[in-house]
């Protein structure tokens, strides 16, 4: 990674290598094709999503362990049918972390629901990713763009002849500079 950040910076090899190093740094480390565009403002937003994206994973994540835990133990604790083999194996009552509160069935749609979401979750974060790529890709090439103030359209009638006669002719004439 460290000698394709080089090359991307210090190798210009045509006249669009500045699109391909912004580009290159916003991949190999997210913000930095920001930096390189001198768009400052961008980097929070950038390293913001990520982070917030990352923390709601593992915010997730750890309630679907705590969850499918929580599952597990109550449905082998609901498995066994005899009362002294239940009290025998689990003395204290039921096992999980709610004692006996949720019923499994409960606990499993709760599992099921955090594990939903981190995978959406993970999904998003590859989304802040690439639109940050996209951005970074897309700054690039508009900084060559001209917002001089030399913009200007022009609207003027038109009165000239045909070619083969010489009727007159009408129209408009619209010119665009820019």
């Amino acid at each position: 990674i460290y000698f394709i950040g080089d090359a991307a910076v210090n190798y210009a090899t045509n006249e669009v290598s500045h699109v391909k190093k912004a580009t290159t740094l916003s991949t190999i480390c997210p913000g930095a094709g920001q930096v390189y565009n001198k768009s400052y403002w961008r980097v929070p937003i950038v390293l913001g999503g990520l982070a917030s994206t990352i923390y709601t994973i593992d915010w997730n994540n750890r309630g679907y362990k705590r969850f499918k835990t929580a599952y597990t133990l109550l449905a082998d604790y609901e498995s066994i049918t005899d009362p002294a083999l239940r009290n025998e194996k689990y003395p204290n009552g039921a096992p999980d972390e709610f004692r006996g509160a949720y019923s499994s069935t409960f606990l499993k749609n709760l599992k099921d629901s955090y594990r939903r979401n981190r995978d959406m979750c993970i999904l998003l974060t590859a989304g802040v990713y690439i639109l940050n790529i996209i951005d970074a890709h897309v700054d690039a090439h508009l900084k060559d763009f001209d917002i001089s103030d030399d913009l200007s359209v022009n609207v003027e009638p038109y009165v000239g002849t045909t070619s083969v006669d010489t009727k007159p002719t009408f129209g408009v004439n619209m010119s665009v500079k820019f």
